[in-house]
């Protein structure tokens, strides 16, 4: 594929999944002011000054015996190569020279320029030492730096709503795809891992099944003892997530799904919360009940957590799924969760626990007891 006229050909169209990140790249930049690609250049060391405004490009075209995953035309007799990662050490030295002499061979020497797009920290050692003998004309920036300079652009207050929208599409996209994580590895950690990883997939079933049985238990409890006042939302079990949960709807709460127990194998956590809201709509019926009664009640129990839900992909513990992330300084303290930008999508308190694997018999007296409290000072 060589003309990419709409994102459906960025992403759609493309099947690997570096073509469709370059793709949507260079379909993004080139419908933003041409700055934003000079001051890419600028970044990765690289001696262009001028673009031709909206100017041209191609993906994975063909050169000579080299396929680069992007080519822009900067104006009508120079060009600028790009090759892209999406993670860290991956640079392949023979595959970039192939890239830099085939443009060498089409454009001319002091025609092309070559950049090098990874999840690399710092540029590599063997891209530097490239870099030292075409000085100018070869360069690096991270995905972390790249992305660092959109969003930068993207919050200026010149920046109309039209480029806000599609930059907005592009930060989800390259969050989806974890770009600008830094993920790597040294010796010392590829063997640890290799160490635990038979351990790992030999009980992996075996432990989501316990916790699952664990959850399911202490739901059991937690519905018995309730007089019917409570039953389960749904059987609302991540399965293949490390925070497994299920919902629990209570009568006469201000939302259906009203609380959830969990238990988090990752940041190795338990607790059972009630959801103050999860959209919109139960935000603004919300807010005022917790300013008017509810926070007082919240302030005088040091040990009651707030929380909020954390997406997939949204920091480094969500990498597989969504968790229930407690947002530290706020026991025991007088807020208003409206005020607070962690708490703009969701809010949650309750009591949660490390979680102790010699203490597992225990649990389903504790939450459930834990629960009780929480709906003794805060049905509201």
């Amino acid at each position: 594929m060589a003309e990419v006229r709409s994102l459906y050909d960025a992403i759609v169209r493309a099947k690997v999944k570096e073509d469709q990140c370059t793709n949507f790249l260079l379909w993004l930049l080139k419908r933003l002011p041409s700055d934003i690609l000079i001051t890419i250049c600028d970044i990765a060391e690289l001696s262009v000054t001028h673009i031709d405004s909206p100017f041209a490009f191609r993906v994975q075209p063909i050169l000579c015996d080299s396929r680069p995953d992007g080519l822009i035309s900067l104006s009508d007799t120079q060009y600028l190569i790009i090759e892209t990662k999406r993670f860290a050490n991956c640079f392949n030295r023979d595959q970039f020279l192939n890239h830099l002499n085939g443009g060498h061979l089409e454009f001319g020497n002091e025609n092309v320029w070559c950049l090098f797009l990874s999840g690399d920290e710092k540029i590599p050692d063997e891209l530097s030492v490239i870099k030292g003998k075409h000085h100018g004309h070869v360069g690096f920036i991270s995905w972390k730096a790249l992305l660092t300079l959109i969003r930068s652009h993207r919050d200026s207050s010149g920046t109309s709503e039209k480029d806000k929208l599609i930059i907005d599409e592009f930060l989800e996209f390259a969050k989806h795809y974890q770009l600008g994580k830094v993920i790597s590895m040294n010796a010392a950690e590829i063997k640890e891992f290799m160490d635990v990883y038979p351990t790992v997939i030999k009980y992996e079933e075996v432990i989501y099944d316990k916790f699952n049985s664990l959850l399911g238990g202490i739901t059991d409890r937690i519905t018995i003892d309730s007089d019917e006042k409570v039953e389960l939302y749904k059987d609302e079990v991540v399965s293949e997530s490390p925070c497994l949960f299920r919902g629990l709807s209570i009568d006469g709460w201000h939302t259906l799904c009203s609380a959830y127990v969990f238990c988090d194998m990752n940041i190795q956590k338990i607790g059972v919360i009630l959801v103050g809201y999860q959209d919109d709509k139960d935000k603004d019926k919300f807010i005022p009940m917790w300013n008017e009664t509810v926070k007082n009640k919240y302030m005088k129990d040091s040990t009651l957590v707030a929380l909020r839900w954390v997406g997939h992909n949204d920091d480094e513990y969500a990498i597989k799924a969504g968790y229930f992330k407690t947002v530290e300084s706020t026991s025991g303290k007088s807020f208003s969760p409206d005020k607070i930008s962690e708490f703009e999508e969701s809010f949650y308190w309750g009591y949660v626990y490390d979680f102790d694997a010699n203490k597992v018999d225990t649990y389903p007296e504790l939450i459930p007891r834990a629960f009780q409290d929480l709906i003794e000072n805060f049905l509201i």
